[in-house]
């Protein structure tokens, strides 16, 4: 563990907080795959329970997450070993699907390499304020409580098809993992609509 936070420290440069908060709840939920080479750690990746859900179907997935390669030994092939090696761990233990979110742009060649193909983009809006600044009238912003988000989210994903969503507990540590990351879950409502935002601010930008 002491080598995968300095991997994880040196390649996602999360502040420190972040880090113990992920090795002491999210670690221990999680699969962790690691490629040694001479019995020294050199890359690894998160597995993160998910299910596909297609034509009404659900499929077991997996989730990847923090794939890293420690700085010095980039360059050699181990993320791709360590990759190939997962796909083959995933299709033995009867995972049909895999999904990731490249950290950059210019990771989604080598990962179509691997055999990946996107699935969404992520849109990006600029919103002006209302000229009053108020709300329109009747809309609330609230509080979420993890009990409700969990309850909203699952009203929303049985309805979306197809769709990959992470699987309880991860969907548990989801909503602690956003307010150990400095964001806010809130719980929106209207007469007629009930629903939920993950916001995360980003430099100067508001993820959603």
């Amino acid at each position: 563990v002491p080598k995968l936070r300095t991997i994880w420290k040196s390649c996602f440069g999360d502040p420190q907080p972040y880090i113990d908060f992920y090795f002491e709840n999210g670690f221990p939920l999680f699969e962790t795959m690691i490629k040694s080479e001479d019995g020294k750690i050199v890359s690894m990746l998160t597995l993160i329970p998910a299910v596909f859900r297609v034509r009404r179907t659900d499929y077991p997935a997996a989730y990847i997450y923090a794939v890293a390669t420690e700085p010095d030994e980039r360059g050699k092939g181990y993320a791709t070993d360590l990759m190939k090696d997962t796909h083959d761990y995933l299709r033995n233990n009867g995972i049909a699907t895999a999904v990731l979110f490249p950290a950059s742009d210019s990771l989604y060649g080598y990962y179509e390499r691997l055999g990946y193909r996107t699935a969404f983009a992520v849109k990006r809006s600029v919103l002006d304020t209302p000229e009053n600044g108020k709300r329109p009238t009747g809309s609330q912003i609230l509080p979420c409580t993890g009990e409700e988000f969990l309850l909203l989210r699952r009203r929303f994903l049985v309805q979306s098809d197809p769709v990959c969503y992470l699987e309880n507990p991860a969907g548990e540590y989801l909503y602690r993992e956003c307010f150990a990351a400095g964001g806010e879950i809130v719980k929106l409502q209207n007469e007629t609509l009930q629903g939920y935002a993950v916001c995360y601010k980003i430099e100067n930008s508001l993820l959603i």
